[in-house]
C-alpha cells in the first residue's frame, strides 16, 4: 500500500498452528480480534464459502475452535479473516502446511486478490516452487558458524530461475498423494467392516 505509516493493528500473522480464545462462535472467530458484529453477516457467509469452510452448527454456536476445527479448516478461517479485514500486510509462517497442494494454491489465489489491491504478502515455506506465481522476491536464510562457535543468520536474495525445479516439493506432493490414497483405503475398509 501507499500508506506512510502502518500500525501493528493493520498487520496479520498466520502461524502454522494458530490458536484462538475459546469458546467462541465461528462468527467471532472469523472476526477476531474485531468484535463479532464488525463485519456484515452476508460478507462473512460469502467469504467462508469462498475458502470452502462450511460449518453445520452455524455462525453463532459456541465451540472450542482450537479442537473442533482441523488444522486445514483453521488455516482457511485465518485466510477468510484476511479477506474480510484486508490488512496492509499478511505474514504466513508455513501457514498452509495442513492443506493439500491444491488447497494451498487455492488459498494463495484468494490472498493474491488482496495483493492486487495493495496488501503486502510475506511467506515462509519449504516449497518455494509453489509460491513463484504469488511472490516477486525470494530470500533464503543463510546460517554461518563463526569462529567463536556462535551462528550468524542473514537473509540472502534467492533467484528461483537459478535452481532446479521442485525436488523437495515434488517429494511432498507425492507423499500427499500417497496419504490421500491410504485415507481412501481406510474409508473403504471401514465401510466394508460395517457391512460384515
Amino acid at each position: 500500500r501507499n500508506d506512510t505509516h502502518t500500525g501493528m493493528a493493520d498487520m496479520f500473522f498466520i502461524p502454522q498452528k494458530p490458536g484462538l480464545p475459546s469458546p467462541m462462535s465461528l462468527r467471532e472467530a472469523v472476526s477476531f480480534p474485531h468484535s463479532a458484529d464488525h463485519f456484515r453477516e452476508e460478507d462473512i457467509r460469502d467469504v467462508l464459502q469462498r475458502v470452502g469452510l462450511e460449518f453445520a452448527p452455524g455462525l453463532d454456536s459456541k465451540i472450542d475452535v482450537n479442537t473442533t476445527l482441523s488444522g486445514g479448516e483453521f488455516q482457511r478461517l485465518m485466510v477468510a479473516h484476511c479477506i474480510l479485514a484486508k490488512p496492509s500486510f499478511i505474514f504466513l509462517d508455513e501457514s498452509m502446511a495442513h492443506m493439500s497442494r491444491a488447497n494451498r494454491l487455492q488459498m494463495y489465489k484468494l490472498l493474491a486478490e488482496l495483493v492486487q489491491s495493495g496488501t503486502g504478502l510475506l511467506s515462509t515455506s519449504h516449497c518455494w516452487q509453489e509460491l513463484i506465481q504469488f511472490h516477486s522476491e525470494f530470500y533464503v536464510i543463510e546460517v554461518k558458524k563463526l569462529q567463536d562457535g556462535s551462528f550468524k543468520r542473514s537473509l540472502v536474495p534467492f533467484l528461483p530461475s537459478e535452481h532446479a525445479e521442485g525436488d523437495l516439493c515434488m517429494q511432498v506432493n507425492e507423499k500427499d498423494k500417497e496419504i490421500e490414497r491410504l485415507r481412501q483405503e481406510i474409508i473403504r475398509f471401514r465401510k466394508h467392516s460395517k457391512l460384515s
